[in-house]
């Protein structure tokens, strides 16, 4: 009995030494994921209610911070109609250096009404709209889905995805997403 006594002291020291190891491995742990909470996004977001094409619709806009844009980007998601599937990619392209515009659109099987939708936005950010800047066609693009195998135009309205396709100089470009310019 008396050597279990001699023992037993020691295991305490010793599960007191791992408690203290573990208390100072969670303090900084905690102190490198507040730091990291603490630094702030390279962009800034904000939603506006704007009326498109009839329809009043949610615009997310990603600003970047460290510097004024590079020009904006329209992301046009075709048939899933919300923004919020391109959070990422307005993050991503705020982080590089380009306004990300994205809206919702309004219509589920009409794409040429979306097409006027992206439309009227590039106009309304033309003249300076949703707080962004007034933005030179030259300084403006459209993301989105081209599917190359459908009219882009019907009775004078623009299908969203081949409305880009159809404003570019070049049409060598194919695939499901393209980057095309508004001019």
């Amino acid at each position: 009995m008396t050597a279990y006594a001699a023992v037993l002291p020691g295991r305490r020291a010793g599960a007191n030494l791992a408690q203290q190891l573990l208390r100072f491995s969670l303090s900084i742990a905690f102190l490198f994921c507040a730091t990291a909470a603490a630094q702030s996004a390279p962009f800034l977001l904000h939603s506006e209610i704007v009326e498109l094409d009839g329809h009043d619709l949610r615009v997310d806009i990603y600003e970047p911070i460290a510097e004024p844009s590079d020009g904006v980007a329209i992301v046009a998601h075709g048939f899933t109609r919300s923004r919020e599937r391109h959070r990422d990619l307005g993050q991503a392209l705020a982080a590089a250096g380009v306004t990300a515009v994205i809206p919702d659109l309004p219509y589920i099987l009409n794409h040429w009404g979306n097409g006027a939708a992206i439309e009227e936005l590039a106009h309304r950010l033309e003249a300076g709209a949703l707080g962004v800047p007034p933005t030179e066609r030259s300084r403006l693009v459209l993301i989105g889905r081209m599917d190359r195998s459908r009219p882009c135009r019907q009775d004078g309205q623009w299908s969203s995805g081949r409305f880009a396709a159809d404003r570019a100089r070049s049409r060598a470009a194919c695939g499901a997403f393209g980057v095309q310019s508004f001019r």
